[in-house]
């Protein structure tokens, strides 16, 4: 503390800690200090002086010296006198009667925070005058009044009202009460009141801070304070003016929001004249955050009219003749001006519309379900106005730019365009009927307009549609994005009515040539609705090969755009595994226009098309794996030769592929950018092609060598880059595929793989990856995996286990990391003990395997993440259940090492008000009850005499928590322990109990 006992010295410290070019080691010293200085009586004098008596000059240096004020006052209050706490209590009302207008709004709003502090602490008890002082000051001086009584309304809200800063909150609630009761937040107001009225149209930033300050306090008071006769038309009068719009409507929007009675409420709201209102408003909204707060008024005013409908709906002595006047009156002068469709622009503002919208529609979900049924034309109309309303305001806006991430002119409509169909889908749920009909003639409608071709009256015209005009695409893709969200409820049934709304809409649209529209939105929204009206191609089959076409062709998958080819190529994965069986006639055709594309036998091809950014990875594995399930559907077929033909056209040129970079990146000896890229794009191709190829589900495997063959190529690969990344993920992920596809062939790929990999592991995320892909391989072919395992297992144990060893606790990221590998090391000796239980009891390794266990348990004693623990018990008890009478030694480990750590596991998570602590209890007594049928009672004894007495006498404080201990391990044994020893074993810590009671009763007497 020496070093900054004087100003001079604390300013020089302050000024280090913020400058960014200090010196990092002096830097940390400097800001321990000052966190100390915080904290000390000393710190608070030299910050008291340093600021209030300005021996400190730097800005930086003096708000720290108010931080530390504010600091000491919250925490360490009570150490201070009454008149030090008095000394402080004048300085700063001082100060803020004698500051300048300008100085730093930092340092006043700092200042009015330190008032408030010492009011929460010390009002009215030691300080009863802190508001008549400041209202004096705000008297004398209103245009300083202002801007000090903004800041301290704005820390009483933070700082006493609210939780935010509230360290005491009993304490402020007294202090709230007190300052309600006299009347202190109403002089407040009065005062705001009389400085509108005093400097209205003189001073714009003084009006505006008196209505910011008004909207705060109003949640604290009766509404008639703030509105009453003297101040409704001052308010209506700064409402319609420009300067003043903004903070007068942000204030009457916490007005009409308040909570009170509902008549009053209702009044409030028809005399705002809200239908004449709005349009005055609008017109004088300047800017944008004033059109903003317009909406949110607009919001507001919708949301609190509904209550109050709401609440005349569900009373049940409510008049029907007046319910029927509001809910008109409602749809006159309310909806109009708030569902009056907006320009294509305006989205930032009527975005604040979204929840009044919701809300309506809930509305309408309670009128409909009123028995009458009286209001259906009523609720009809508006639905159909709300369609048009949504619609409307999902089109997008001219300057628009798609592609652009960065352009704020359309920031936001795409998730307002997704709020929008929230609503949709709100109408759609429970006015199906009307929605799909209103949908249906949207769509006839928009094609008629753009065709002239369409007769409306006669459905058997629909599949005569010419080229529809592009021009009006945004009003097309609206209605197409309709149509795809009405396909999220299954339309099956719908699909079998030719004559019903869903055909011919999809009808339509399949014979229209959206498909070819320049505008990308338009192709991929056709596109999605392929894909999920597929049912409909399942009975209408003729479509099938012009639908089909559209993917394959310039339309689709070849189109010029990059956003339309990457839709198509994953929406034509989803296409096909859909349609299943009905593409196989197709298959040569498609065979035909995608091998061109997949067909890409040398690195520089590829790194061509790279570099034209034609076809990425991730489009190329989607159309791999969508011709591997077509050409896997078919063999069930019976189309052995064509499917055989058919693979070959496709991986043969993969194969080469590989054939061709390893052939050049032997001849010039060195390993460059585009070998990787070959690499990387074969080995997900073979593995996206054998994801359709599973030797269980197929009666032929012509299929087998070829895959053999390309998984030759992969090992060389993996040797060639020594198992670096990025190659290793792909071939750890392309292992992980491929046993389905080879079955017992993808044994020896495996163990030469592995051995590669393991080799070059040196992290954890390494060995968490190979424990999942050697958990896989032993489960699926257990015995047949035995001489591998046999040879391997322990040294990948041994390797894990001493990473454990080497787990550095300072480090938080590679703790996690190591928490993550102890995780799967434990899963994977649960499975595998399991699956390959013999390769663990062979002579060559149940010594090591006992001792690693052995390793393993000693670590359990630091151990505290409850899913290791769980899974620890179930291994154990596998363990000891099959290995206890069977492996020789076993019956000694099971008692001298595992039994020891299942006791001080247990004793460690005695904390049974959590219910995953029990369950880890309860687990390790499975293994216990287990033991103890083995032994003889001296381990009950042991228990229930020295074991559990001991952790009780040195970790709990009372006798209730003790029995509650004691009750919970008996319940665990009535659950799974033998009557017999059950009994010996209640009666012992029944008696224990007793016996500690009587020891601290005896202590209470003495």
């Amino acid at each position: 503390m020496s070093e900054l006992s004087d100003f001079e010295k604390l300013e020089k410290a302050v000024l280090i800690a913020n400058d960014p070019m200090s010196d990092p080691n002096l830097k940390e010293q400097i800001i321990h200090e000052l966190e100390e200085i915080k904290s000390s009586k000393e710190g608070l004098q030299l910050a008291f002086e340093g600021f209030f008596l300005n021996k400190i000059t730097s800005e930086v240096a003096r708000f720290f010296c108010l931080t530390i004020l504010v600091n000491y006052l919250e925490n360490f209050n009570e150490e201070l006198t009454l008149k030090e706490k008095e000394t402080i209590q004048n300085q700063t009302i001082n100060w803020i009667t004698e500051s300048d207008i300008n100085e730093a709004h930092y340092f006043k709003n700092k200042v009015c925070q330190l008032i408030i502090i010492q009011i929460r602490s010390e009002f009215p008890e030691n300080w009863k005058t802190p508001f008549e002082e400041l209202f004096l000051f705000f008297k004398k001086d209103q245009v300083k009044g202002v801007d000090i009584g903004k800041r301290i309304v704005s820390s009483l809200e933070i700082e006493l009202f609210g939780t935010f800063g509230n360290r005491d909150y009993s304490r402020s609630l007294l202090v709230q009460d007190e300052i309600i009761e006299e009347g202190i937040l109403e002089v407040f107001i009065t005062f705001f009141f009389e400085c509108i009225n005093s400097y209205f149209k003189k001073e714009k930033q003084l009006i505006n801070d008196c209505w910011d300050s008004l909207a705060i306090l109003i949640e604290y008071v009766e509404v008639s304070t703030i509105l009453n006769e003297d101040t409704s038309e001052m308010l209506m009068v700064c409402l319609l003016e420009p300067n003043y719009q903004y903070s007068t409507t942000m204030c009457l929007i916490e007005i009409i929001s308040k909570k009170f009675e509902t008549k009053p409420k209702f009044d409030l709201l028809q005399n705002l004249k809200f239908a004449e209102l709005v349009p005055k408003l609008k017109e004088n909204s300047q800017d944008f955050e004033t059109m903003v707060s317009l909406f949110k008024f607009m919001n507001s005013f919708g949301m609190e009219y509904l209550d109050i409908l709401e609440e005349k709906l569900m009373s049940r002595n409510q008049d029907e003749n007046e319910l029927n006047e509001l809910i008109t009156r409602f749809g006159n002068n309310v909806l109009q001006p708030l569902l009056e469709a907006p320009s294509d622009e305006d989205y930032l503002f009527s975005k604040e519309l979204i929840p009044f919208l919701t809300k309506l529609i809930n509305y309408l979900q309670l009128l409909k379900n009123r028995t009458d049924n009286q209001y259906s034309d009523f609720i009809n109309d508006l639905i159909e106005l709300l369609l048009n309303v949504i619609m409307e305001k999902m089109v997008y806006p001219k300057n628009y730019l798609f592609q652009s991430q960065n352009d704020l002119s359309t920031d936001g409509f795409e998730e307002y365009r997704l709020e929008l169909s929230q609503l949709f889908r709100k109408l759609s749920q429970n006015w199906s009927s009307l929605i799909e009909n209103f949908v249906f003639n949207s769509l006839k409608k928009i094609i008629s307009i753009n065709t002239n071709n369409i007769n409306n009256n006669n459905n058997n015209n629909l599949n005569k549609i010419e080229n529809i005009n592009q021009d009006n695409w945004n009003e097309i893709e609206i209605v197409l994005e309709l149509v795809y969200i009405l396909g999220e409820k299954p339309r099956k049934k719908e699909m079998n009515d030719p004559n019903g709304v869903f055909s011919i809409m999809i009808d339509l649209i399949f014979n229209s040539n959206f498909s070819s529209f320049d505008h990308f939105k338009i192709v991929c929204k056709y596109f999605k609705i392929i894909s999920r009206y597929y049912d409909f191609l399942l009975i209408n089959k003729s479509f099938i090969p012009n639908v089909l076409m559209s993917f394959l062709d310039k339309r689709g998958i070849r189109n010029p755009s990059t956003v339309v080819r990457d839709e198509c190529c994953t929406l034509f994965l989803k296409f096909v595994k859909d349609m299943k069986t009905s593409l196989i006639g197709y298959l040569n055709d498609i065979i035909t226009n995608l091998s061109p594309i997949l067909t890409i036998t040398n690195y520089f091809q590829f790194e061509e098309l790279k570099v034209n950014n034609y076809y990425t990875n991730e489009q190329l594995h989607c159309l791999f794996e969508s011709v591997s399930l077509l050409i896997s559907l078919s063999v069930d077929q019976n189309y052995i030769e064509e499917c055989s033909n058919y693979l070959e056209i496709i991986i043969l040129p993969i194969i080469e592929l590989f054939q061709n970079t390893l052939n050049h990146l032997n001849s010039i000896q060195a390993f460059e950018h585009i070998h990787l890229n070959s690499f990387q794009l074969g080995i997900k191709a073979i593995e996206s092609l054998a994801r359709g190829f599973h030797l269980e589900k197929l009666q032929n495997d012509f299929f087998i060598p070829h895959f053999k063959k390309a998984s030759e190529y992969i090992y060389q690969i993996l040797s060639i880059t020594n198992g670096k990344e990025p190659i290793r993920d792909y071939i750890i992920s392309f292992l992980h595929q491929i046993p389905l596809t080879l079955g017992n062939n993808s044994i020896s790929l495996f163990t030469e793989c592995f051995s590669i990999l393991f080799n070059t592991s040196d992290d954890t995320e390494d060995f968490i990856a190979l424990l999942k892909l050697l958990g896989l391989y032993s489960s699926m072919f257990k015995q047949d995996l035995f001489d591998f395992l046999n040879e391997s297992l322990i040294n990948v144990l041994n390797k894990i286990v001493n990473l454990f060893q080497s787990e550095n606790s300072t480090l938080s990221e590679a703790t996690r990391q190591i928490l993550q590998l102890k995780r799967s090391y434990y899963s994977f000796l649960v499975n595998i003990i399991q699956d390959c239980p013999q390769v663990f009891v062979s002579e060559k390794n149940i010594k090591q395997f006992l001792e690693i266990l052995s390793i393993t348990l000693n670590n359990l004693n630091q151990e505290t993440d409850i899913i290791i623990l769980k899974k620890c018990a179930i291994l154990l008890l596998i363990l000891i259940k099959n290995w206890f009478d069977q492996i020789e030694g076993f019956d000694d480990f099971a008692f001298k090492q595992i039994l020891p750590m299942c006791l001080l596991v247990i004793v460690k998570t005695l904390d049974l008000d959590q219910f995953d602590n029990y369950s880890v209890m309860k687990s390790f007594f499975g293994i216990l009850f287990f033991l103890f049928e083995k032994s003889s009672n001296d381990i009950i004894y042991l228990l229930s005499e020295e074991i559990f007495p001991s952790f009780i006498e040195n970790h709990l404080i009372n006798d209730q928590e003790t029995k509650g201990i004691c009750e919970n391990i008996i319940i665990l044994l009535k659950e799974q322990y033998t009557l017999t020893k059950r009994n010996v074993f209640e009666k012992k810590l029944g008696s224990y109990f007793k016996e500690l009671q009587k020891k601290r009763n005896d202590l209470i007497k003495n």
